[in-house]
């Protein structure tokens, strides 16, 4: 441990044992190592705290437990929705009605505590980190935990720093959030959890965010020339939402940027398809003007300013003044 390491005297020239005379050039030496392992002490402090994680939302509900403890659907459920709302009150009539619905027993209330008390009993917290609380006032029971450990409160962090990132001109730093908030994402949020209404709508709003996030970061990636790199996410997104039709969009400038033509307008047809067939709907204005500019070969001069410019918006000219403003493609 580099801690116990450089703990042995406040000064880093000292050496148990025989004294041992240093020079100034060898004592500036040791003040400078004993920096740099102060300074690594602390990244590999903060490493380890950036990579714990208690409680997992995004995919199937994982939590980190003292042992192989299996939980029930419904204290499943109490546990998803108290870290859903985190470091919130969440009254225990919400955790009653999540858990059964109309059809709550009448021992509901003394039930619901045994399942916190099971929940408190059961969450393993990280060496060196102040274990958290669930708290209870007056009938509502609040979970406190650092959001860092909550994967999805780190996704919705990471989500507004790349946004943070982008009003700001930092379109790598805004880039590098939404690929740090897209890693978190394992698959459907609460798959396999019992959801009642608050839960559902809490699925329902983390769904539609990481789409907005993907459509975002291939943005981000087209802006700054990353043309073969937002390919992916767009398809994905698009098989996961196949009516998001400004995807399309993005997906075929892209392609036509890495010189795919044929895979542009086939992405079209798709589009055109999905939209007649399963809603009755024709491709809007943008979607059909972009596909007669790749049928007539046009250059990225004639795609839409929503997609090429979406990610372009603050400009710095000579006076300094940042202009323009941010327009979601």
């Amino acid at each position: 441990m580099i801690t116990n390491y450089w703990a042995a005297s406040s000064d880093p020239t000292h050496q148990a044992g025989p004294a041992l005379h240093v020079g100034r050039a060898h004592r500036a030496t040791l003040l400078v190592v004993a920096s740099l392992g102060q300074a690594l002490e602390r990244r590999i402090s903060s490493v380890s705290r950036d990579e714990a994680m208690i409680i997992k939302l995004l995919g199937g509900l994982e939590a980190r437990t003292a042992s192989q403890t299996v939980l029930s659907p419904q204290v499943e459920t109490v546990l998803a929705l108290l870290a859903a709302r985190n470091n919130s009150y969440v009254a225990i009539a919400d955790l009653i009605d999540e858990v059964w619905g109309a059809f709550a027993p009448k021992t509901a209330v003394n039930t619901i505590q045994v399942y916190v008390s099971r929940i408190r009993r059961t969450l393993q917290y990280p060496a060196g980190m102040a274990s958290p609380e669930i708290r209870h006032v007056h009938g509502n029971y609040m979970l406190r935990l650092d959001p860092h450990l909550v994967d999805a409160d780190r996704f919705m962090n990471h989500v507004a720093e790349a946004r943070g990132a982008l009003s700001q001109g930092a379109i790598e730093d805004t880039a590098d959030h939404f690929a740090a908030a897209l890693r978190l994402w394992r698959s459907e949020p609460l798959t396999g959890v019992h959801c009642g209404p608050r839960l559902a709508a809490y699925r329902r709003r983390l769904t539609r965010l990481h789409e907005e996030a993907t459509q975002e970061y291939a943005s981000a990636l087209i802006a700054m020339g990353r043309h073969t790199e937002a390919i992916p996410p767009l398809e994905e997104l698009i098989t996961s939402n196949p009516y998001r039709e400004t995807a399309y969009t993005h997906l075929m400038v892209a392609l036509m940027m890495v010189g795919r033509r044929v895979d542009a307008l086939q992405t079209f047809n798709t589009a055109r398809q999905v939209l007649r067939d399963r809603l009755g709907l024709d491709p809007s204005p943008e979607l059909a003007a972009l596909h007669q500019r790749v049928l007539s070969g046009d250059g990225p001069d004639h795609y839409p300013e929503s997609v090429t410019n979406s990610y372009w918006p603050v400009r710095q000219p000579p006076g300094g003044v940042v202009t323009g403003e941010h327009r979601a493609g």
